[in-house]
């Protein structure tokens, strides 16, 4: 359904026009200026709303326009009294008019809500972009929106200020605008240098995670990804030490996913490049399947609340309850989702259908032993399991390597590759001991 909005000025139209988007599924045109309506009404619309007191300053016309290209068109006047049987939205409680408008005959087929899985978008990361690549969303509560920006709006640093202040972390955009977003993406994290910004690679990993997850592995989406982690590991090789790299990259708004991927990408490159394995395709392949490992679980939350008793030594069997039966089943279902992808490295799938495995054979989904399981699988492991307790632990300046290596509990990670991997890791300076 197509709607006009023609108002006397125009912050009444566009607060309208944004009011009528965020409860309904409309595609809302609002304007102050009749000569842009006429120019909307070269195509038909459902709905033309407008002011009886435009009557005579030119609304005339545009009024016998639109019934010329739709007859059928409803006309709602914001006035006082009605005419011609037309719909009336009073003046002096616009907005709980509007509300009961949307329930009129005249106006079914609209759903009460944006559609369904919107993905969270930083304030910040707009900023960024200087513009919204998309309408976008605030979450008042269940099922209750409102939108702030249309598609294309400027966005500026006062915008960014307004918002952080008032404590809004995200907005969100619609999944069916994801793909449209991407070459917004592309355009900046192509720009970004290594040296700048590096809040910014965690924002943007972030949402393109939740991207992949909703919307699967498009092409636009692909290419986003392969240069949000190529910076994730600029970002990583200009501060090796581990505390810093997580006080610089991190805002206290981040999701416990988006620290849990940067920090395992931190720690198994560290420890890749003791081991000597410093080739750009091992560095792709860890810092990928960092972003994408957990991309099978229902929830993102799952993995720090489930995986923390397999990291007890807690063998997990499936049973009666359906989450840790999913759980238990992402990583054969994280590999089978990046397989056959050009731009995901080659054995990427590996890492991921392995990143649950323990050396004595208690982990999942195949219960490998060490001797089973692959080099890089047992550096992307134990680097796992290190991140998982670090941020168990509270502010990054109080991480000590001592500490650390005490919680993994050096007997455990013997065998196979595991034995290279521990001591890699007890010579990586990532922060103090």
């Amino acid at each position: 359904m197509k709607v006009l909005v023609l108002e006397q000025t125009a912050e009444l139209a566009e607060l309208i026009g944004l009011y009528l988007s965020s409860i309904s599924s409309a595609e809302v045109t609002a304007t102050h200026r009749t000569e842009d309506v006429m120019e909307g009404l070269k195509a038909p619309v459902d709905v033309f709303i407008f002011n009886q007191q435009f009557m005579a300053a030119g609304v005339d016309a545009a009024y016998k326009e639109c019934l010329a290209r739709n007859p059928r068109a409803a006309m709602v006047i914001i006035g006082e009294k009605a005419q011609d049987g037309h719909y009336l939205l009073q003046s002096s409680n616009l907005v709980q008019e509007i509300k009961e408008m949307t329930k009129a005959p005249f106006w079914r087929g609209l759903s009460g809500k944006p559609a369904e899985l919107p993905l969270p978008l930083s304030p910040y990361l707009v900023y960024r972009l200087g513009v919204c690549p998309a309408d976008l969303f605030l979450k008042l509560g269940d099922n209750n929106w409102v939108k702030l920006f249309h598609r294309g709006s400027p966005f500026g640093e006062e915008e960014q200020k307004k918002f952080e202040s008032k404590g809004l972390r995200e907005f969100y955009v619609l999944a069916e605008d994801v793909q449209k977003t991407m070459g917004y993406f592309e355009d900046l994290l192509s720009a970004l240098k290594a040296s700048e910004d590096v809040p910014l690679i965690a924002d943007a990993s972030e949402f393109i995670w939740h991207a992949l997850k909703e919307n699967g592995f498009h092409e636009e989406i692909q290419r986003v990804a392969h240069l949000a982690v190529k910076q994730s590991l600029a970002a990583v090789r200009k501060d090796p030490e581990l505390a810093s790299f997580v006080e610089k990259i991190f805002r206290p708004e981040h999701a416990w996913m988006v620290r849990h991927n940067l920090i395992i990408t931190h720690i198994a490159c560290a420890m890749a490049t003791q081991l000597g394995w410093t080739s750009e395709q091992t560095y792709m392949k860890i810092a990928t399947a960092a972003l994408l490992h957990d991309l099978a679980l229902p929830r993102h939350d799952m993995d720090e609340e489930i995986w923390l008793l397999s990291a007890s030594g807690e063998k997990l069997k499936e049973g009666m309850d359906p989450e840790v039966k999913a759980f238990l089943q992402h990583p054969i279902e994280g590999a089978q989702m990046i397989r056959r992808h050009k731009l995901i490295p080659p054995d990427t799938d590996k890492i991921l259908l392995e990143h649950h495995e323990l050396p004595e054979g208690g982990g999942f989904p195949r219960g490998l032993t060490a001797p089973q399981i692959s080099p890089l699988g047992a550096v992307f492991i134990l680097a796992h399991a290190s991140a998982t307790i670090l941020l168990q632990e509270g502010h990054p300046t109080k991480w000590r390597m001592t500490a650390l290596l005490e919680r993994l509990t050096a007997s455990r990670w013997h065998g196979g590759h595991f034995g290279k991997a521990w001591q890699a890791l007890e010579k990586s300076e990532l922060f103090p001991k």
